[in-house]
C-alpha cells in the first residue's frame, strides 16, 4: 500500500477545496501546485487506494473525496480572505 505524503495531502487538499459540482482536472491540479500531471495521476490512484479519494474511471471530472477524507483532514482546509488555500509544510500556496 501507498505511504502517504505530504505531496499527497497537497493533491488531496485541493480535491477537498474544489467546488463540489466542479472537481479540478488533474491538469487543473498539476497547474496549482506547480507539478507534473503523471505526479498528480499516481498521487491519485494512491488516494484511491488509501480511500481518500473516489473516482469514475473514464469519466471526466469525477474525483472527489470521501467521506474519510473529509473526517480526517478538513482542519486542513483554509479561506483566507476569499481564497482558498493549500498548505504545504509551513507554506501556503493561494490556489484563487
Amino acid at each position: 500500500m501507498a505511504e502517504f505524503t505530504i505531496g499527497h495531502l497537497n493533491v488531496l487538499l485541493v480535491y477537498m477545496q474544489a467546488k463540489p459540482d466542479l472537481p479540478p482536472t488533474m491538469n487543473g491540479v498539476a497547474k496549482a501546485l506547480g507539478i507534473g500531471k503523471t505526479t498528480v495521476k499516481e498521487r491519485v490512484d494512491d488516494l484511491v487506494t488509501l480511500g481518500y479519494l473516489e473516482n469514475e474511471p473514464r469519466m471526466a471530472r469525477s474525483i472527489v473525496p470521501t467521506d474519510l477524507a473529509r473526517d480526517e483532514f478538513s482542519e486542513y482546509c483554509l479561506v483566507a480572505d476569499g481564497k482558498k488555500i493549500v498548505l504545504e509544510g509551513e507554506d501556503a500556496h493561494d490556489m484563487g
